[in-house]
C-alpha cells in the first residue's frame, strides 16, 4: 500500500470513528444536547452578572438554573476569573438555548481547525485524535476546554514563526482555565523565553485590568473563597489527578502535595534538556493535568495538542508509547473501568511525563511542518 493510500485510509477511518461517536453521544445525552443542561450554564448565569460586583454569588445561578430546566446542579456555577464574563457578555443577548448552539458550533469550529492544522497530516495522531473519548465529552458536556486548547495551539503557530510576543500575549487568554497552564510559566522561565514571557504578561494584565474595571476591588476575596467551596469540587473519585490517586491509595493529603512538587520539578527538567520550546510545554500541560485539583475527564483534551507538539519535534521509542496508550481507546476504558483503572490511567501519564526526562537532547533538534508528518 502507498504512502497516499495509507494516508486516504487513516482520514476515512478517522471520519467514520467520529461519526460513530458523534451519533453514540448524541444519542445517549440528547437532552442535555438539545436543552444545554450542562456546564455551558455557569457560563452564560457568570455572562449575566459580569460588572454586577455579585459574580461569584451562587445564588442567582442557581434561580436562573431552576426557571430554566426546573432544577438547578450545585457544582455548576461560575468559577472563572472576571474577564471571561465580560468577554462571554454578547451571549446574553440571546436567549439560553440560542446561546447554548451558538457556543457549541464555536467549539466544534475549534475542534475541526485544530485536527486540520495539527493533526491532518499524521495518520497515528488523527486516528487517536478521532477516536479520543474526551473530546466529544467536553463538547457534549458544555465545556470551553476546546476554546483554550485552540488559543494554545495558535500561541504554538505564532511561536514557531519567531513572534515569541504575540505568542505568548495570544497564550494569556489560556487564563480562562488557569489551573490547566498552571506549569506553563515554569517552562517559559527555565528556558529563558522572555519575549514570550513579556506577551504573556502583557495580556494577562491586560485581562486582570477588565477584571478590575467590571467587578470593582472586592472580587478578588470572593473568588478565593469561591475556588474554596467544596461544591465545586464533587466527585474526587472521577478525576484523573495525583490527588485522586493519592485518596485511593490511602495516602495523608501531604502527600499529595509533595507529588505536585516533584511533578514540577519533572516539567522543569524535561524544560532544561529540551531545546524545543514544544516539548517543555507538552510536559507542562501533562503534569498540569495530573497535579491539578480540580481535574475531569473533559479535561484531559489537553493531552492532544501536547501530543502534537511532541509528534512535531519527532518523538519515538519508549517514551512515544504512554503517549499512545493514553489518547488509545484503551486509555480512557482504563479511565472509565473505575478505581483500578483510572489509577493505571493516572500513572500513565505520570510515566508520559518521566519518558521525556529521558529523551536525548538532540533527538528533538529536528522540527516537522505544522500538522506533524506521516506514520
Amino acid at each position: 500500500m502507498t504512502s497516499s493510500s495509507k494516508r486516504l485510509l487513516a482520514i476515512l477511518s478517522a471520519f467514520t470513528i467520529a461519526a460513530l461517536y458523534g451519533r453514540g453521544i448524541s444519542t445517549a445525552m440528547r437532552h442535555s444536547l438539545m436543552s444545554g443542561a450542562n456546564d455551558f450554564a455557569a457560563l452564560y448565569n457568570g455572562a449575566q452578572q459580569a460588572a454586577s460586583g455579585g459574580l461569584y454569588d451562587f445564588a442567582p445561578q442557581y434561580e436562573a438554573q431552576q426557571m430554566q430546566f426546573g432544577y438547578f446542579m450545585p457544582a455548576v456555577v461560575f468559577t472563572r476569573l472576571p474577564f471571561y464574563a465580560v468577554l462571554l457578555k454578547p451571549l446574553t443577548w440571546l436567549d439560553y438555548v440560542s446561546a447554548w448552539r451558538l457556543f457549541l458550533l464555536l467549539n466544534i469550529l475549534c475542534t475541526v481547525w485544530f485536527f486540520g492544522k495539527w493533526l491532518w497530516n499524521d495518520a497515528l495522531a488523527l486516528l487517536l485524535g478521532a477516536s479520543f473519548l474526551p473530546i466529544y465529552a467536553a463538547l457534549a458536556n458544555g465545556q470551553d476546554v476546546w476554546l483554550v486548547a485552540s488559543l494554545f495551539a495558535l500561541a504554538m503557530l505564532l511561536e514557531r514563526r519567531g513572534r515569541d510576543f504575540s505568542a505568548g500575549a495570544v497564550l494569556s487568554l489560556c487564563a480562562i482555565k488557569p489551573h490547566l497552564f498552571v506549569l506553563v510559566p515554569l517552562v517559559v522561565a527555565v528556558q529563558r523565553r522572555w519575549r514570550f514571557f513579556a506577551g504573556a504578561a502583557a495580556g494577562g494584565t491586560l485581562l486582570m485590568l477588565v477584571s478590575f474595571l467590571a467587578e470593582g476591588t472586592g472580587w478578588v476575596v470572593e473568588y478565593i473563597h469561591t475556588l474554596g467551596d467544596p461544591r465545586i469540587h464533587p466527585n474526587l473519585g472521577v478525576m484523573p489527578t495525583l490527588r485522586n490517586l493519592v485518596a485511593m491509595a490511602g495516602g495523608p493529603p501531604w502527600l499529595y502535595w509533595a507529588l505536585c512538587v516533584l511533578t514540577a520539578i519533572a516539567v522543569a527538567v524535561v524544560a532544561f534538556r529540551s531545546p524545543r520550546l514544544e516539548t517543555g510545554l507538552a510536559a507542562a500541560l501533562a503534569g498540569g493535568l495530573a497535579a491539578n485539583y480540580h481535574t475531569y475527564l473533559p479535561d484531559t483534551v489537553l493531552l492532544l495538542p501536547a501530543f502534537a507538539l511532541l509528534r512535531a519535534v519527532r518523538l519515538s521509542g519508549w517514551p512515544l508509547w504512554p503517549w499512545v496508550l493514553l489518547l488509545s481507546p484503551m486509555g480512557w476504558l482504563l479511565y472509565l473501568a473505575g478505581p483500578p483503572g483510572r489509577a493505571l490511567f493516572i500513572l500513565a501519564v505520570l510515566c508520559a511525563l518521566a519518558g521525556l526526562m529521558f529523551i536525548p537532547t538532540g533527538a528533538t533538534g529536528s522540527e516537522k511542518p505544522a500538522g506533524g508528518g506521516t506514520v
